[in-house]
């Protein structure tokens, strides 16, 4: 954000000079508002083949206002008067400075925040966010409700009817870390996933056979009965948890992985997104936040680009 501002500052300030070293060539001769019109409108039209209409000129002293329409959006621009030039704004130095808010990530405050992450369990912008939200999950996890949900496409009753954007083996792994959280409770899961995305993904989700090697080996170090997640995995209640997450997907209009929704508020990856970022926009959405929001929560995985499965 401190990057937007000194650009912003950067372009108001070269806005300026810019208008001082190019004033002495606009005082050409002036021309008719009807001739500037056809001119701006023509000089698009020729030199860009787009249609931009010219819906009103306002002489405000040295300077033409245009206001021009295109694309079902209408800009103000200016004209010297000699329709020689088009400038996109200027400052009027005689104004006073009126500030104009920064947007912000900015969920209704709760006393218990409802945070859930939307992922794709093999995707690997997913993954990260996930190994990013993991030490603040162990930080916060008594002062608000985390949930990890998956995308999916439930077209059935059964798991075969099941979708996703990275194949089957993704779905049998939506559907274990589903019973692992039934069976075992959050910190399993959490515990479980942070191994699973540090040791089997990405190199052993390549085939089945290496899928469920390093599945069954990481289970056993959280004393996790594979059995019994195997008939959880084919059970009723996986579907239907499934479907529920189809439709909070649908509810939340999430378009990709990772998705981050605290509060019933969509965070926007452009305000970053690493453990640090995460923390923060959580805190944000407490009434009075806890100690832990103080804490420098960090990760092993550094900050990534804000992609999406």
């Amino acid at each position: 954000m401190q990057k937007e501002i000194i650009f912003g500052f950067a372009g108001i300030v070269f806005g300026i000079l810019l208008g001082i070293l190019v004033y002495p060539i606009l005082q050409g001769q002036a021309i008719q508002q009807t001739e500037l019109k056809n001119k701006i409108e023509n000089y698009f039209s020729k030199n860009f083949n787009i249609t931009i209409n010219v819906t009103n000129i306002r002489d405000i002293g040295n300077l033409y206002e245009v206001s021009l329409y295109f694309n079902g959006r209408t800009l103000s621009v200016l004209a010297s008067k000699d329709g020689k030039y088009l400038f996109p704004s200027f400052i009027n130095l005689s104004a006073p400075i009126t500030t104009t808010s920064i947007p912000s990530f900015s969920p209704k405050p709760s006393s218990f925040p409802d945070v859930k992450l939307f992922v794709m369990s093999f995707c690997p912008y997913g993954t990260q966010a996930e190994l990013f939200m993991k030490p603040i999950y162990d930080a916060l996890k008594n002062d608000a409700n985390f949930s990890l949900i998956f995308i999916v496409n439930v077209n059935g009753n059964n798991l075969s009817s099941v979708s996703s954007l990275h194949g089957p083996l993704e779905v049998l792994e939506d559907a274990r870390q589903i019973c692992i959280q039934k069976l075992y409770g959050k910190d399993t899961l959490w515990n479980y996933v942070e191994n699973f995305n540090t040791n089997c993904y990405p190199n052993s989700v390549q085939d089945k056979n290496s899928y469920m090697a390093c599945t069954l080996n990481e289970e056993k170090k959280l004393n996790i009965n594979s059995t019994l997640i195997q008939n959880c995995m084919n059970s009723s209640e996986v579907i239907q948890t499934l479907k529920e997450y189809q439709n909070l997907a649908q509810q939340y209009n999430v378009a990709g992985s990772p998705t981050l929704v605290i509060n019933n508020s969509t965070y926007n990856d452009n305000f970053g997104r690493s453990t640090q970022a995460y923390q923060k926009a959580i805190c944000l959405a407490f009434l009075s936040p806890p100690s832990a929001c103080s804490q420098n929560l960090t990760s092993p995985s550094s900050s990534a680009p804000a992609g999406h499965c």
